[in-house]
């Protein structure tokens, strides 16, 4: 029982990991698109 609930514990970090990556990297590229819109603009 132990083992099963610590693995879903470590399957869901493994998730909130993936989803924090992604949000990270939606972050970057909105920045750098955002940055050369700015760019483009000035």
């Amino acid at each position: 029982y132990k083992v099963g609930k610590s693995f879903v514990g470590v399957c869901n970090l493994i998730e909130d990991e993936l989803i924090w990556n992604k949000l990270k990297i939606g972050v970057l590229v909105s920045l750098i698109v955002g940055g050369g819109e700015i760019i483009k603009g000035l």
